[in-house]
């Protein structure tokens, strides 16, 4: 967090709680793959870290960071931690929290606290290592841009995380003292484009996934290449509306697998199992679907089977090579449980076959070297 707002840190909202617990499984992940095939130096980049821990005791984002590397005793010579907190109290209190952590003193280089004003400026004049992990939490959305989350994810093995305030761009859009920002954000073009789809939006999911739709363009122009991108949904703690998304950019398919576990094993589900990519503490407390039609146009695993039927029309191909091809190069968000599953539905409703299988079916089950046809 950019700013030190003095009762954010009093408690944190279950929100927040959902939000450390992804970035902390995120990052352990990514450590041990980086542990594994990096030679060089590993790095935790967080540009906005806030003081580390709230009053009442809980950890936030930095103190479940340095408790991730401590149980990785053998990263502990290759590990880099960089903290950067603006505000002169919380960057004081942070300072304070690492000094005390057990970690400090058994990493070959000490955990590095700055106390500087972070900006696109300020990011591209730092010397961004690969194999580095930035979490960009900022008070608001001023502070961040497109062209910020490009320099952090163009080396080898990056990955960034990203809180992004889409309730407060919605709200800020169209205020012409705001156009600077948000062509930050979302380029001169992307944010044009935006002003007319919002014109049209129906709803405040709609305008939400033409923001999130429009950043993933950004960075993508930015970088010249496509892009893995995921994003995940936090609630307000007494509203039904979003408060923010947690996004996820990377360059390689193995992050995005690790980050898609992740939010699934965090998410509320619908009816069919299926993660909505979504929590709220509210629609967990009264145990009842999100409402799909207004959120996601549909049912999600009817959905998915239309994307399927749409993607791999008329082909005759293996499951093991539909499965990898779903997940790796169309950058599916579900997993194979769910593909398969809608598979099942397909065939029922005769829309695909399998005609080379003579193995004994008692349910609808699939072997990766079944072959399958799309009718």
């Amino acid at each position: 967090m950019s700013k030190f707002d003095s009762s954010f840190f009093d408690e944190p909202q279950e929100h927040s709680l959902v939000k450390i617990e992804i970035v902390a499984k995120y990052f352990a992940a990514w450590l041990a793959i980086m542990n594994l095939k990096s030679n060089g130096p590993i790095t935790y980049l967080d540009l906005f870290s806030g003081p580390g821990k709230y009053r009442n005791g809980k950890n936030s984002t930095p103190q479940e960071i340095l408790n991730v590397i401590i149980r990785q005793q053998s990263v502990h010579k290759k590990v880099k931690v960089i903290f950067h907190e603006s505000n002169e109290d919380s960057y004081e209190l942070l300072r304070k929290l690492v000094r005390e952590h057990k970690i400090y003193g058994k990493l070959k280089e000490i955990p590095e606290v700055n106390n500087q004003t972070v900006n696109t400026k300020f990011v591209s004049n730092m010397k961004i290592r690969d194999s580095t992990c930035t979490f960009i939490d900022p008070s608001g959305f001023k502070d961040i841009s497109f062209e910020m989350i490009s320099l952090v994810i163009k080396g080898w093995g990056n990955d960034c995380i990203l809180v992004f305030n889409t309730s407060g761009i919605i709200r800020n859009l169209k205020i012409d003292e705001q156009a600077s920002n948000m062509k930050k954000i979302f380029g001169n073009s992307g944010f044009n484009t935006l002003l007319n789809q919002f014109r049209n939006a129906k709803s405040v999911i709609e305008k939400e996934n033409y923001l999130l739709a429009g950043l993933r363009e950004a960075v993508s122009r930015e970088l010249n290449s496509d892009i893995y991108f995921l994003s995940f949904g936090l609630g307000f703690e007494k509203s039904e509306q979003t408060c923010y998304y947690l996004v996820f950019f990377s360059k390689h398919y193995l992050g995005f697998e690790k980050m898609r576990k992740v939010m699934i094993d965090n998410s509320l589900t619908d009816e069919n199992d299926f993660p909505l990519y979504y929590y709220s503490k509210i629609e967990r407390q009264k145990q009842k679907q999100i409402k799909l039609d207004l959120m996601y146009k549909g049912n999600l695993q009817e959905n998915l089977e239309k994307k399927l039927s749409a993607d791999f029309s008329k082909s005759t191909i293996k499951i093991g090579e539909l499965l990898d091809e779903c997940l790796k190069e169309r950058k599916y968000i579900y997993n194979n449980m769910h593909i398969k599953k809608s598979l099942q539905e397909l065939e029922i409703s005769k829309k695909i076959e399998l005609p080379d299988c003579t193995r004994t079916r008692n349910k609808l089950t699939y072997q990766k070297n079944d072959i399958i046809k799309f009718l």
